[in-house]
């Protein structure tokens, strides 16, 4: 992991026109004991509800109400969550034109590649994994390419 001062961004604010941080949030995975003991739960609550529809005893009031009930889901918000990986942070500029000249020149070829140069050429500094980690890469890319907005224009004949 490579931090990154408030003076280097002051610094590549002031060097460049714009810069951008992208923050790829932590990734987590559910406790997987509370999701199957959650889980378990619903499936309980589901066979009773079906089983009571099925009751001869039921009448038609009570069947049209659980009809009508919606059937019980795991509440995901109740489960813990562990963090797997952390938050990540990487910093990068507005594409020039050469950037994006370059990355038109292989885009056709290889989408992949005319990705990577628009992510080298507006690259400034930050967590590594953005580097090394091909998820996080590309979603850095699908970002990057929506920084460079033309600012077109009014023709007037004059």
């Amino acid at each position: 992991m490579s931090k990154v001062t408030d003076a280097q961004v002051k610094a590549w604010k002031k060097k460049y026109k714009g810069v951008f941080a992208i923050e790829v949030p932590p990734l987590y995975e559910y406790d997987e004991a509370e999701l199957e003991a959650a889980e378990a739960k619903v499936e309980a609550e589901k066979l009773a509800r079906i089983e009571k529809g099925n009751d001869a005893k039921t009448t038609k009031a009570e069947r049209k109400a659980l009809l009508a009930t919606p059937m019980p889901s795991v509440n995901l918000e109740a489960i813990s969550r562990v963090e797997i990986e952390p938050a990540l942070t990487g910093y990068f500029k507005k594409p020039s034109l050469e950037t994006l000249s370059a990355m038109e020149a292989v885009s056709k070829e290889d989408p992949i590649k005319s990705g990577n140069v628009l992510f080298n050429g507006c690259w400034l500094g930050g967590d590594n994994d953005f580097n090394f980690d091909d998820e996080v890469k590309i979603g850095a890319i699908k970002r990057l390419s929506k920084v460079f907005v033309p600012r077109l224009g009014k023709i007037k004949k004059l």
